[in-house]
């Protein structure tokens, strides 16, 4: 329960003080404790704590935890083979169970299955108690509903997997019926309505949406958008015939209060009143038309709206932070701010990086958010500039000035890479996972991105993920060292012959 509440002095340590009442406790524990006591951790993201209580007492078999537990080691040691088989004996015994099935989904890939391979296990054993016992592909449900979406999207099947999502808002389409496009086509009539979007999903997802915004504008004569508040400035003044209205969201991971006290929007599902507040409820019922943000990438994949050019989408309200350099100018992101259990799996550390970090001509800089000392250390003993005068994670209009400023982007998807890619700014994301490399890549058609703008995915030269997780990083960066190379001397003569007339 306190691992669920926001993050105070005293929540915590009150948190931290049930963790050890429950480490001390756990040897003399019955075995259904011990299962109650792992699955507690387990959910409190307490990976470490479970597995070393697992090696210091001897568990039974029946004590699922201890298996899927072992399945995690195996998958980050990159013992793939036995890490699917652990996982996948959990999930026989137990198809409810969230932890086993996310960590098949991990695994599968890196046997050399492929992206959706884990709907025909599900197909045979089912979801357990959250398909009611049936075997089969369940839609029923957020945790089956999301192995369905994320399958079809991995493996490029974009206009199905986006599909999928209805389900999550049904209680707006029942509310508001046909004026609510529920990943529905926008119908080609309608010039003289407005249009209320529902900024949804995350703060990168919310600006990678933005590509679609002036499209919008002339085919409705109103637009309001709702929007992350940190985003409000930045949209507006890259498309001032819109309308935004700032919305402090509930967001999943983040544990701190949120910054408004904005009454939710009630009547719906929790789901709607993470995202929005009771300001929005007029707008609602006097809009023409509404839709979601992300509606906008199904439209876009179903052939309803184009792709816009290359280049800017929006523009920086501060203009550029920094001077031009004579060296090529390359921001680094490795991880979002937000780390879990599997998304620590499609993260790279700032230490991955070291195969291209003394490469000459080129001048590097962190554009990492949330940045820990230790990772600030590292950056100083590699001559990483820091953006030391912005608070990366709250201020998008000072960040964007430093983005803007760069030549380009290396890294992984999160807000600052996102909105760079928006600014114009040339991006690099690195697939050395198979989760971020097949997702953006239409089931590695070719390496252009389907969903950033500017943006381009450097896998692994073999596509092969079976391969350690490090073999594949090397891999990536060996690849991203040549380009690096060619761009910087394609720069440098560029730069000469402007130079020179």
């Amino acid at each position: 329960m306190l691992g669920r509440l926001p993050k105070t002095d005293l929540v915590q340590a009150l948190f931290l003080e049930c963790v050890a009442a429950q480490n001390a406790f756990f040897r003399h524990a019955s075995t259904l404790e011990q299962d109650a006591i792992l699955r507690g951790f387990i959910r409190n993201e307490l990976i470490k704590e479970a597995t070393r209580l697992t090696d210091i007492v001897y568990l039974p078999d029946t004590v699922l935890p201890r298996l899927y537990l072992a399945g995690y080691r195996f998958l980050c040691d990159g013992n793939y083979q036995s890490a699917k088989d652990c996982f996948f004996e959990s999930l026989e015994q137990d198809p409810s169970d969230n932890f086993a099935a996310m960590g098949l989904r991990f695994a599968l890939p890196r046997t050399g299955k492929p992206m959706d391979a884990i709907l025909e296990i599900r197909g045979k054993i089912g979801y357990g108690t959250r398909s009611f016992g049936r075997t089969g592909i369940s839609t029923q449900g957020t945790t089956p509903l999301a192995e369905l979406t994320s399958a079809f999207l991995m493996t490029g099947k974009y206009v199905e997997g986006l599909s999928t999502k209805r389900l999550q808002w049904a209680s707006l389409k029942q509310h508001f019926g046909s004026k609510f496009l529920n990943y529905e086509p926008f119908p080609i009539d309608k010039q003289n309505s407005s249009l209320f979007v529902i900024g949804d999903d995350g703060v990168g997802d919310e600006i990678r949406a933005a590509q679609f915004y002036g499209q919008l504008v002339g085919k409705f004569k109103r637009i309001i958008i709702s929007c992350d508040p940190r985003l409000a400035n930045l949209f507006s003044v890259s498309f001032p015939s819109i309308t935004f209205v700032p919305v402090s969201r509930r967001r999943k991971g983040l544990q701190t209060p949120i910054a408004s006290n904005a009454p939710r929007l009630y009547g719906f599902t929790q789901k709607v009143a993470d995202i929005l507040t009771e300001e929005c409820r007029p707008l609602l019922q006097s809009a023409d038309l509404i839709t979601l943000s992300q509606g906008l990438f199904y439209n876009f994949f179903a052939g309803h709206i184009k792709k816009p050019d290359p280049g800017p989408y929006l523009l920086s309200p501060k203009g550029r932070r920094l001077p031009n350099s004579a060296n090529l100018r390359v921001g680094l992101l490795w991880r979002s701010h937000f780390s879990s259990t599997w998304r620590k799996l499609m993260y790279l550390s700032i230490q991955d990086f070291v195969p291209i970090l003394a490469l000459p001509g080129i001048e590097f800089w962190s554009i990492q958010h949330e940045i820990d000392e230790q990772e600030r250390q590292f950056c100083r003993q590699h001559n990483i500039q820091l953006i030391e005068d912005v608070d990366l994670f709250n201020d998008f209009d000072g960040l964007a000035t430093y983005l803007t400023s760069m030549d380009l982007l290396i890294g992984i998807s999160s807000v600052p890479i996102e909105l760079g890619a928006a600014l114009g700014v040339p991006v690099w994301l690195l697939g050395f996972s198979p989760e971020n490399y097949w997702l953006r890549t239409a089931g590695g058609l070719d390496e252009y991105d389907r969903f950033t703008m500017n943006s381009i995915v450097i896998g692994p030269s073999s596509k092969d993920f079976s391969a350690s997780r490090d073999t594949c990083c090397l891999e990536v960066f060996s690849e991203v060292r040549r380009r690096l190379e060619n761009y910087r001397n394609s720069r440098g003569v560029m730069n000469t012959l402007v130079a020179t007339g």
